[in-house]
């Protein structure tokens, strides 16, 4: 249940991130190095919890499908095409309505069309109504919909496409009225030494490690601070909180430092404001930003997005400080 709702948690914030980059607010993607097999699947057995359940949701992943992606873009793309699958075999209204996923690892398919290079392919088929030539030529134009008003808005198909392309990828489909449809999402594939050479920032070792480095952590929201705080207590270090900058500067006073961790958005002073005070008080005290705003430091600070899971929230104070593990 407590994995269950950390996934909601992150997926509602990849949600709200992708509002805010709509509305103008928001960061430039955030990509890393993952396998796309475990992406795939937590996003299929999501929708294996919403689907109706007389519909057949198989997935097969193979080896070797690791890609640079921005894993919340990429999991919207995959939700889509399995949201449009949904629809159209509840139309179709087959026997035995199934969708079937399979996640793979391509250098030589047609469907490249003379692309080199090695690619890792996501495709999402299903036996339902599928789709008219008239369709198929306007199938990714925007706002382009066969559903009834109110069923969809014909941003979906757009969107995936934008994605996919945005990943130096593209996207084909086979299709034929009354015999199915399959999309396949085609991303650069990245070998395995990537994430072995630390590209990927997940720490697969033990979270909970001792440690001596002391951490003032900084935030206004109490639930964020004292939870942050839990985290890096049970990761071994010493850990002082503030609720304001002005209280964090007088920490700083009182004692020493290893790294502080801060909030941007505070009332009163805020990150930034405090940030350059800390600069003139510790001028070589390093400073991570930890927030769910469009922010970059202008001393180069590192920023980190809220949420992000403990783990590698731990991994990379690891790497700031230069911890051996």
């Amino acid at each position: 249940m407590l994995r269950d709702a950390e996934q909601s948690a992150m997926r509602a914030a990849g949600v709200v991130r992708e509002l805010m980059t709509y509305a103008g607010r928001g960061r430039t993607a955030t990509r890393r190095v993952v396998a796309i097999g475990p992406l795939v699947e937590q996003t299929v057995e999501f929708c294996r919890t919403t689907f109706d359940r007389s519909i057949e949701l198989e997935i097969e992943t193979g080896a070797g499908t690791i890609a640079d992606v921005d894993a919340s873009q990429l999991e919207q793309a995959i939700l889509n095409l399995l949201v449009n699958a949904r629809d159209a075999v509840e139309v179709a209204a087959p026997e035995r309505p199934k969708i079937v996923v399979r996640c793979e690892h391509v250098a030589a398919t047609p469907e490249l069309d003379g692309r080199s290079g090695d690619w890792v392919a996501i495709r999402v088929a299903d036996n339902g109504i599928g789709m008219d030539d008239a369709t198929l030529r306007r199938m990714f134009e925007p706002f382009f919909t066969t559903k009834a008003v109110g069923k969809g808005t014909g941003l979906g198909l757009a969107t995936t496409q934008a994605i996919v392309r945005d990943h130096g990828g593209f996207a084909a489909v086979r299709s034929q009225l009354g015999a199915g449809t399959t999309f396949s999402l085609f991303v650069p594939a990245r070998s395995a030494a990537a994430i072995e050479h630390g590209a990927e920032p997940h720490d697969p070792s033990p979270l909970w490690r001792t440690r001596d480095s002391a951490i003032l952590v900084v935030d206004d929201d109490e639930q964020v601070r004292m939870a942050t705080a839990r985290v890096l207590k049970s990761a071994g270090f010493a850990v002082e909180i503030a609720e304001t900058g002005e209280r964090a500067l007088a920490l700083i006073g009182e004692r020493a430092f290893d790294l502080v961790l801060l909030d941007v958005s505070m009332p009163g002073m805020s990150g930034a404001q405090t940030r350059r005070h800390v600069r003139e008080r510790a001028p070589h005290l390093p400073v991570v930003f930890l927030t769910g705003y469009t922010f970059e430091s202008e001393y180069g600070d590192i920023v980190l997005e809220k949420p992000l899971p403990a783990e590698e929230l731990v991994a990379r104070i690891d790497q700031i400080l230069m911890i051996d593990r």
